[in-house]
């Protein structure tokens, strides 16, 4: 069963050293010298947390998020996402997803595709107090094919 969904999903989480997160961020489409990660295959649907990897945890405050999911996903214009993703997602309008980390990075970014038939979809950077460095609304558009979407992130 193909679900569709209408927000955002990360196919993998990067990470990019061990300093710092300043008060000031920049939307990237790639880091250089990442550590790539990822995603676990959890099959699971709920707000977490739950453990992405070691240091990291993914949550959401929408119930019918999904946590490490195998099930393809469709994305209006956007394409499809088959079985051979392993992702995070969020399924309605106005819910989010957080990553938190325990040590502080310099930067983190992730596979994304979303869906633009269904309102604004974003991705943002806090600090360590939940304030507000840096946002970047999705407007990407992919040619429709078949596990399609692009790279976003943020780096000091």
């Amino acid at each position: 069963m193909k679900n569709t969904i209408s927000r955002l999903v990360g196919a993998a989480c990067l990470l990019a050293g061990a300093a710092s997160m300043p008060a000031a961020a920049v939307p990237v489409t790639s880091l250089v010298g990442a550590t790539p990660l990822t995603t676990p295959v959890k099959n699971i649907f709920g707000t977490g947390p739950f453990n992405f990897a070691p240091g990291i945890t993914w949550s959401s405050n929408g119930s019918d998020a999904a946590f490490g999911s195998t099930d393809g996903y469709g994305f209006d214009a956007n394409g499809d996402w088959d079985y051979n993703k392993t992702l995070v997602a969020t399924n309605d309008s106005t819910s989010s997803m957080t990553f938190t980390f325990d040590t502080a990075v310099s930067g983190f970014g992730g596979f994304l595709n979303w869906a633009p038939g269904s309102g604004e979809a974003s991705i943002a950077a806090y600090d360590v107090n939940h304030a507000l460095i840096e946002s970047l609304v999705l407007s990407f558009l992919t040619d429709g094919s078949l596990n399609s979407g692009a790279f976003y992130g943020f780096q000091e």
